[in-house]
């Protein structure tokens, strides 16, 4: 039968808009914020996470992505915010927030759930709230301190992209951190 594979379906960002999350990245390293970074090859918008599933799932999710796919026109999004998750006193994760159309992405998301839902995956308990991972906070920080970082860092302007294509990767946990490898890709309608 085969070793699981951990999985997850993820939306594939642009170079320019992976650039431009290094640059926020390295722009909050510079005042001192040192946390578990996401590599730049590991940048990504985390549709649905799926955790280890067999192999002989590959398929039928490959063919859920692609009916979701067929359905849905590329839509626009921007890269806008910075924050936390779950809250600046705990924060466990430093992320990147999105506008544009937003709306689409709900669509996207449910669609791809229903198509799911139909091979026997069940929905997701918690509602979807799309963000870009940056980083992972492992240690205390002084939330003043983070406040103040997470503000200076996030005065940019909005960083429109178009989402186009969709993948789904299998992750290799590596010492030197996850290796990220597609098993699938799809483009939406233009």
């Amino acid at each position: 039968m085969g070793k699981p594979l951990r999985a997850f379906i993820a939306l594939i960002l642009p170079e320019e808009i992976v650039d431009c999350l290094v640059r926020i990245q390295r722009s909050m390293q510079s005042k001192g914020l040192h946390i578990g970074w996401v590599r730049p090859e590991n940048l990504h918008l985390t549709i649905k996470f799926f955790g280890d599933i067999p192999e002989t799932d590959v398929l039928p999710i490959s063919e859920a992505l692609q009916k979701t796919a067929q359905a849905m026109n590329a839509f626009e999004l921007s890269v806008e915010t910075l924050g936390v998750f779950p809250g600046i006193k705990k924060p466990r994760v430093l992320w990147s927030g999105l506008g544009g159309s937003t709306h689409a992405l709900q669509q996207l998301y449910g669609r791809l759930e229903q198509h799911l839902q139909f091979i026997g995956f069940k929905p997701e308990k918690r509602s979807f709230k799309a963000h870009l991972t940056l980083g992972r906070i492992r240690k205390p920080l002084d939330p003043k301190w983070l406040l103040t970082v997470i503000t200076d860092c996030g005065r940019f302007a909005p960083r429109p992209f178009i989402a186009r294509r969709l993948a789904l990767y299998k992750s290799d946990l590596q010492p030197a951190g996850a290796v990220y490898s597609p098993l699938c890709e799809v483009a939406l309608t233009d």
